[in-house]
């Protein structure tokens, strides 16, 4: 399951021309700390076991962890083009000074996505508790620090 979840990541983030925002490892990383986030807002322990996930993961909960895991590419992605800049020469020119802030709506509509599909499933979350600024800070349930 885990290497079909890094694969959707990988195609969701394509480049125009075919190749891939992200390399697979970078992929992989986020679906396997992703996943860590996803048990805790649901209350399910999920466990990565070499390619398979347990308990036994529904085809909803997965949707939610990919969801999770392309709002941490999406950090990436945006902190990695924070320092494009355009250029012009002659006919062509290219602005790429808005990328990151492209990025950064698009983590944002995720989050939003990812905490409503959350809580259709648990109505006891609350982002609140679990993440910071919706970036993947883990903390303990309850704790105040």
């Amino acid at each position: 399951m885990l290497a079909t979840v890094v694969q959707d990541i990988l195609d969701d983030f394509q480049t125009e021309d075919g190749g891939s925002h992200l390399i697979e490892s970078q992929a992989t990383r986020y679906a396997q700390r992703a996943l860590a986030i996803l048990g805790l807002d649901l209350g399910i322990g999920y466990v990565i076991d070499g390619d398979d996930v347990s308990p036994e993961m529904p085809e909803s909960h997965r949707e939610i962890w990919i969801m999770r895991a392309k709002v941490m590419a999406c950090a990436h992605l945006r902190a990695r083009s924070a320092g494009n800049y355009s250029w012009k020469s002659g006919d062509e020119s290219m602005d790429r000074r808005e990328e990151a802030k492209r990025w950064a709506d698009l983590a944002a509509a995720l989050i939003d996505e990812y905490e409503t599909a959350v809580h259709s499933i648990n109505p006891d979350y609350d982002s609140d508790e679990v993440t910071a600024s919706g970036i993947g800070l883990l903390a303990e349930r309850g704790s105040r620090g």
